[in-house]
Parts: C-alpha cells; sequence; structure tokens
C-alpha cells in the first residue's frame, strides 16, 4: 500500500550565536520581555528551541532588529549541512574573520563570491528574497509575472530580483504586507527571516522519520531511497543526500542540493518539478526508466557535466556554466543562465527554445528541426543545421547561424544578426521615442509668490512605456513612469519658492524621457524652459531680515480692548513666519502654536523646527490684567468634548495646554445648558488666563491639533 506524505514541522538542529552581543543561553522562551505579544511568536519560539535564535541578556530577544548577511548565510549552510568549502583567500579574506567558516561553505553553495564585509553588511528585503530563492534553489528561468501586479512597490527591481520574489510566492515563503507592498528596499528582521524560512521548509526528517503526514516542505539528510510516497509539498535533499534513489514517488517538486553526489535513480516515479543542484563534479545521467516522467527538469548550480534521457518534457537551465547534452526529444528548453553549452544526440531534439533576456553567453547546437525559436539575451549563439519554423530575435550581440534556414523570422532588434535564409522577414523593430514629440510650457516672468507650474505636452509614433525626469540644478526632483503614444498627452511639474534677497532668478527646468528598447538601446528626449521669478526689492528684505523681525515681534498688549482695534492690527504672515523659525522653536509634533498676547491671536504652523509655515490664524481673548495669560513654552494636553460646566457657565470644547492649571483653549462663555452666549467678548484680554475663540475655531484646535503639539505664549 502506498504511503501519503503531505508535506509539517522542521527541526532545525541549529545553534546559531550572535557575536558582538551579550547572550543568554539558560532562560526559557517564555522569559523573554518582547516576544509573548509579537506577531511572529510562533516562529520565534521555535527558532529558540531549535537553536536558530538566542536571546539577550537584558531579557529581550529582539524580534525586530535586522539580520546580518552573515547571521543569514550561517543559519542557511546549516540547515543544508553544507559539506564543500571555497578557500578564504578567493573570497577575499584573511581567514581570521569570525565568520570565515561561514563564507567559505556558502560560496561552496554559490549563495556568495565576495566574503568582504559580511558582518557589517545589513540585508535588505531584495537581498534576503534572492538568498533564500538561491539556497533552495527555486528560481524560475521564465516565471509568469502577474503576481506582482498584486504590490505597488516592485517598479525599481532588478529582473532577477523579480524571479526570486515570484519564486518565493510559488513555494509558499513570501506573503507581503496588508496594504499590497512587499518594501522590498526596506532592512529585514530577525522576525521575518525566520518566518519565511519555516514558510519554505518547516520539516527536517531523514527517510526513516518520514512516518506520519507533514502539512509543508520537508529536507531530508543522508541516504535517500524513497519508495511508494507521495508528496503534494517540496522536497528538499540537503548537502549530505547520497544513494538518491526513487522508486514510484510521485512528487509536486523535489530539489537536490547533493554536494556528494550527482547521480539519482528514477524508477517509474512521476515528478512535476526536479531541481538539480550541487554535485560532486562528476559526469552524470538523468534517465527516467520504466513509466517515470518528469515534466521540468531544472539545472541549476550544478557541478559536472550532464546528459538528459527519458521521458522529459522541459528542460530548464537557470544556472550558470552547464555543459548538457540533451539525448531525448523535449517539447522546450529554456535559458536564463549564463555561459552553458548544450548539444544534442541524434536522439535529441527540441521543439521549442526560449533563451530569455537574462541569459548570456550560452551556446546550442542544433541538428533537427525546432517549431519556435525565441532568442533574445546578450551574445548567444545557436548553430543550427536545420529547419526554424518560427524565429523571434531579440536582445544584442546574439547569433543565429549553421547551415540551416528560417521559415518566418520576427526582427526585434538591430543589434543580433541572422546569418541563415528566411523565407519570410518581418521586422518588428523597437523605434523606441526616436520620433517623439516633446515641448514645455511655462510662463515666461513668474510673479512674486506665485507658484510655478511647468507642463510637458508629448507625442509618439507608438505606444512606449517610458521613465520621465524633471531636474533641477543636475538633481532630479520628480520622476515617475507615463505611457506615451499617438494621443498627446501631458505631465505637469508644480513648484514654490522660498524668497531670498541674492537668490538666483533665472530659473530653468529639464524635462527628459528615458527608454531602453528591445535590443537594449538607451534613447533619451528632453526639453528646456526657463522662467525669471520676480523677487522683492532690497527694502522688502531690510525690513524682514531675522534682526528686524526679532525687534519688531513683542509681547504685551498694545491695543484698546475693542473688538474693532484687533481686526486692523496683527503681524503679517511673513513676520511671523521668520519670527517662529529665528527663535528655533521645535515641536513633538508637525504643529505650533503662537499665542500672540500683543495682537490677541493664535497662529498655528506646520512643518519642523526651521521649516515653520502659517497654516492657521484665529482672532481669540487672552487673559485680562491681573489673570494675565503667563507668557511661556507649553505642550498640548488633555482635551474635553463637554468641556467645563458651573451653575454659572459652560464652555466647549476645551483643549488644556498647561498642565497641572487651569490654562486651556476653550469657547466664548455659554450658559450652564449650552443654549446662548452670555459673554461673546473676544479680540482682547478678558479671560481668567485661558484663551477664549469662537467656537469653528476651537472645535478646530480639538479636531485637529495632536497631544504633545508646543505652544507658545509671548
Amino acid at each position: 500500500m502506498r504511503r501519503i506524505v503531505r508535506p509539517m514541522m522542521f527541526c532545525f538542529a541549529v545553534s546559531f550565536v550572535l557575536l558582538f552581543c551579550s547572550l543568554t543561553a539558560s532562560a526559557s522562551f517564555s522569559e523573554y520581555s518582547d516576544v509573548p505579544s509579537h506577531w511572529a511568536v510562533s516562529s520565534l519560539e521555535k527558532a529558540y528551541d531549535e537553536g536558530i535564535l538566542v536571546g539577550f541578556e537584558d531579557n529581550t530577544m529582539r524580534p525586530d532588529a535586522p539580520i546580518s548577511e552573515a547571521e543569514v548565510l550561517t543559519i542557511l549552510c546549516r540547515v543544508f549541512n553544507t559539506q564543500n568549502r571555497i578557500d578564504a583567500s578567493a573570497l577575499g579574506l584573511s581567514g581570521t574573520e569570525w565568520y570565515v567558516d561561514t563564507a567559505e561553505k556558502a560560496a561552496a553553495m554559490n549563495l556568495i563570491s565576495d566574503g568582504s564585509g559580511l558582518s557589517k553588511k545589513t540585508l535588505s528585503r531584495a537581498d534576503a528574497f534572492l538568498l533564500l530563492s538561491k539556497a533552495f534553489q527555486l528560481t524560475q528561468a521564465a516565471p509568469d509575472e502577474a503576481p506582482l501586479k498584486n504590490f505597488t512597490d516592485l517598479k525599481q527591481l532588478r529582473s532577477n530580483e523579480r524571479s526570486a520574489i515570484l519564486s518565493l510566492m510559488r513555494w509558499g515563503g513570501l506573503k507581503g504586507y496588508e496594504n499590497h507592498t512587499l518594501r522590498p528596499q526596506g532592512s529585514i528582521s530577525r522576525a521575518e527571516f525566520v518566518t519565511m524560512l519555516y514558510r519554505i521548509a518547516p520539516y527536517q526528517k531523514t527517510v526513516s522519520e518520514l512516518t506520519e503526514p507533514l502539512d509543508g516542505g520537508v529536507l531530508i539528510s543522508d541516504q535517500v531511497h524513497l519508495e511508494n510516497e507521495v508528496f503534494s509539498s517540496p522536497v528538499y535533499l540537503d548537502c549530505t543526500a547520497e544513494n538518491l534513489s526513487l522508486q514510484r514517488v510521485t512528487a509536486d517538486l523535489i530539489v537536490v542540493r547533493s554536494q556528494k553526489t550527482s547521480d539519482i535513480s528514477l524508477d517509474d516515479s512521476q515528478l512535476d518539478t526536479l531541481i538539480l543542484s550541487g554535485g560532486n563534479g562528476n559526469s552524470s545521467n538523468i534517465a527516467p526508466s520504466g513509466t517515470s516522467k518528469i515534466q521540468t527538469l531544472v539545472v541549476g548550480d550544478r557541478n559536472g557535466k550532464l546528459t538528459v534521457s527519458g521521458n522529459v518534457s522541459r528542460l530548464e537551465v537557470t544556472g550558470n556554466g552547464q555543459t548538457i547534452t540533451v539525448n531525448t526529444a523535449l517539447d522546450e528548453l529554456v535559458i536564463s543562465g549564463v555561459g552553458s553549452q548544450i548539444t544534442l544526440t541524434d536522439s535529441g531534439s527540441i521543439r521549442t527554445i526560449q533563451l530569455t533576456d537574462g541569459s548570456s553567453i550560452n551556446s546550442i547546437a542544433l541538428s533537427k528541426p525546432v517549431s519556435n525559436l525565441v532568442l533574445d539575451g546578450t551574445k548567444n549563439k545557436i548553430i543550427s543545421n536545420g529547419l526554424v519554423e518560427t524565429l523571434s530575435l531579440s536582445g544584442k550581440e546574439n547569433e543565429l547561424t549553421g547551415g540551416g534556414s528560417v521559415r518566418i523570422a520576427s526582427i526585434y532588434t538591430t543589434r543580433s544578426t541572422v546569418a541563415l535564409p528566411c523565407e519570410q522577414t518581418i521586422n518588428q523593430t523597437d523605434h523606441g521615442i526616436t520620433d517623439v514629440s516633446l515641448r514645455l510650457s511655462a510662463p515666461e516672468v513668474l510673479p512674486i509668490g506665485n507658484t510655478l507650474t511647468i507642463t510637458a505636452t508629448l507625442q509618439n509614433s507608438e505606444e512606449k512605456r517610458c521613465k520621465a525626469q524633471w531636474i533641477v540644478g543636475g538633481t532630479v526632483v520628480k520622476e515617475d513612469f507615463l505611457t506615451v503614444g499617438p494621443q498627446w498627452g501631458t505631465t505637469t511639474y508644480i513648484c514654490n519658492f522660498e524668497y531670498k534677497q541674492n537668490m538666483n532668478t533665472n530659473f530653468q527646468v529639464l524635462f527628459q524621457l528615458l527608454y531602453t528598447t528591445k535590443d537594449g538601446l538607451e534613447q533619451t528626449a528632453s526639453a528646456t524652459a526657463t522662467t525669471t521669478l520676480e523677487n522683492y526689492s532690497l527694502n522688502y528684505y531690510e525690513a524682514y531680515s531675522k534682526e528686524k523681525v526679532l525687534s519688531r515681534v513683542t509681547t504685551g498688549y498694545q491695543g484698546d480692548y475693542t473688538l474693532p482695534w484687533a481686526k486692523k492690527n496683527d503681524y503679517d504672515e511673513l513676520t511671523k513666519t521668520i519670527w517662529v523659525n529665528a527663535k528655533e522653536y521645535s515641536s513633538k509634533t508637525n504643529y505650533l502654536i503662537w499665542v500672540s498676547i500683543s495682537n490677541q491671536r493664535v497662529n498655528v504652523f506646520e512643518g519642523s523646527q526651521g521649516h515653520w509655515k502659517l497654516s492657521k490664524c484665529f482672532l481669540v481673548g487672552s487673559g485680562a490684567k491681573g489673570t494675565d495669560t503667563p507668557v511661556g513654552v507649553y505642550t498640548v494636553g488633555t482635551r474635553s468634548m463637554n468641556g467645563w460646566t458651573t451653575d454659572q457657565y459652560n464652555v466647549r470644547p476645551v483643549v488644556r495646554f498647561k498642565m497641572g492649571s487651569g490654562l486651556a483653549f476653550h469657547s466664548r462663555i455659554y450658559d450652564p445648558n449650552y443654549t446662548r452666549i452670555t459673554d461673546g467678548s473676544i479680540g482682547y484680554p478678558v479671560s481668567h488666563g485661558c484663551i477664549r475663540m469662537y467656537d469653528d475655531d476651537v472645535w478646530w484646535i480639538f479636531y485637529v491639533i495632536p497631544k504633545d503639539t508646543t505652544v507658545i505664549v509671548y
């Protein structure tokens, strides 16, 4: 009877010590103060129990601390039981570094090529994705990128990073955040890394331990003879695996990482995907026997020549420098790596061939007809002595030569060549934006204080997606992607200016479109606009010098205790802005409030220290003589929607700004039932020390101004 094994929890026999820290090894997991309510508590506890993460002597696990590249590589090498090494000297190391053992092993797994600086480098999430994908050999040659459309922050990723993300998403290691982002440029924490690791492979077993159903990926070590097994989740054979034999095995994915053997025997087995990597450098033959079938055979980072025979439908070559002989009839060959050589025996044939845009310096020798050939990438060479039914030629410096012929050739590049005769040639060269129409419109003169708007109007004969940049003084100030096509379109740049006495009034903006054709040609189209900025007079700048403003602004009420006087007298906006910035006031929030006693105003600023800008100004009434509002610097504290009520009055809402006192912003005086105003005095010192405000104004303060906002009374 066939035993069903469904890939569940994987015990890493790993002890991982973070150096340069004081650690504790004896505490139980429950004693650490920062993990009980952490989102990854189950993964953290498992990692702690299995020795992957250890705690610190201050009784914390620091699960949200960034993890370094050396720490990640140490975990991966121990998880895979890496055996081989590459000498430290070849990695730029002296051999005395604490992580030299890790570096030598990681290089043997093709995870790194340079060992310098590993302990200091904090990984980005994209770096971690690449390392995990390479360690588990999950990278696909030509992945479907449709799942990436669900995320909003992946535009700037390289193709290998995108492929790594797609591979991890496919096999369960990567899910992303609730706001549809993956944050690839952000750091990855200790908790996030071990969580991803457990999602990919939560179990580690020997073959004899496969006695119960599993619900996740499994790492298998040592002697690997699998018989009568069904795996519905990934199986990873680690670096110690040897004597690899599969009899009557059905699996969705098997990854071979063995460094002890290059051979694997398959008999009456059905594998959806088999990935070969590692190897001991010897030549080997993959030849499914009996009723065996491999739907997709992937050759990754593997050592040794390989011959492919038997029932294999699709061959992917993702590793570099592979030498492969095809001795069977393949439906499809896809190459994404670098420097591989593919030859066919008399029994070998390939119906469809694709060299991806990331492939380079590969060579294929063909003697039989090919239905479809997609030749992309760089410096790939195909020698064909048979008929190619359809050819799609892209990339640069690729070459199709030999004694064969092509029936229909679609040419997308001018930088690659076809030396074979073609019955029909379809020129689909990407002309890019060579005929784009581009013009900028901007005012010749910009009046003082106005916002500058510059509009780019664009048209191109063919629809192309381009990078658009606005550049001022050699610096890119705005960048986005836009589609330019036969219909006229526009994009704008908006700029506000901070006026200074000796500023450059000749403002110039460069707009440029950037596009890379399918054969790698980089194209640029640009236009320039110049606007003259009107500036204030010398007398103006003298009147608004820092010294003049500081002397002009005073405290103490200066009016005649009437509302009309208050409405006519106030500092202008520029004086207020210069004053608060010259005084170098700061706030814990993005708001700052200045209560001006002299002019009975509440001035609300937005920004930060040294960069405050006036956003609101309210007419108020401060403390009357004898109950003056005290001058000082305070912070917004508690607030009450129902305000204060006595048997004589009600004011609401109330927003306190001097804790330990009764000072607050509040409304004018209402009757106790809050039905009518009994004292509407405002615009001059009239209160018992609080700041009396109009209803709409104080409600704005109540709803908008955050706690801890700085309040200056002066």
